[in-house]
């Protein structure tokens, strides 16, 4: 049950136990001395602790899946400790490269199109000698900081590799961006700190 009074918005969370939460935070019943009951301060206790959890993991997960640089440093801003924090990062980044790979022929069609990369071998156009210096190990290590895992993937179809081992190599070349951005997090917290 939600009512909307002014800006005072309340929502019915668990009427049983008289818990709801409002434009001023989480209340509920007290007892004579002003006090919560035990119950109300346990389930306000778990409430809160796995909304920030699910913020933290949230935030990581999505921007590791869609722009990896900042997926550690806002998961650890909403509450995550560094290393869970990197761990959604490094899997929404895994999963955004798997979901490409997955999409696969029809992504291809739309990015040769849309870059107008050549699809026969041609050692004069910058996407053929990039691969030829760089390989599909080159494009995992540095997708995470450039392109991303979806245009990076779709870059890797499209000359040619195939999908299994775009997904394992770009799962593999986020881990030591998620070191290096992990440490310079902790870093940085314990500088403000």
């Amino acid at each position: 049950m939600a009512c909307l009074e002014g800006r005072n918005f309340t929502t019915k969370l668990y009427p049983r136990l008289g818990i709801w939460f409002s434009g001023y935070g989480w209340e509920g019943q007290m007892d004579n001395y002003g006090n919560f009951s035990p119950a109300v301060r346990g389930m306000y206790a778990m409430v809160d602790g796995m909304g920030l959890l699910m913020n933290g993991l949230g935030a990581a997960f999505g921007f590791g899946f869609a722009y990896f640089v900042v997926a550690i440093p806002s998961g650890v801003a909403l509450g995550l400790p560094v290393a869970m924090a990197a761990v959604a990062a490094w899997l929404g980044y895994s999963a955004g490269g798997a979901v490409m790979v997955l999409a696969g022929e029809p992504a291809r069609k739309w990015l040769v199109a849309k870059l107008r990369i050549p699809t026969e071998r041609d050692n004069t156009k910058w996407v053929w000698r990039l691969w030829d210096r760089a390989g599909l190990s080159g494009l995992a290590l540095l997708a995470p900081v450039t392109v991303g895992p979806q245009a990076g993937a779709v870059l890797a179809l499209v000359i040619g590799e195939p999908g299994w081992k775009v997904a394992a190599f770009f799962s593999l070349g986020v881990i030591p961006w998620c070191v290096l951005f992990g440490v310079l997090t902790a870093m940085g917290v314990q500088i403000a700190k």
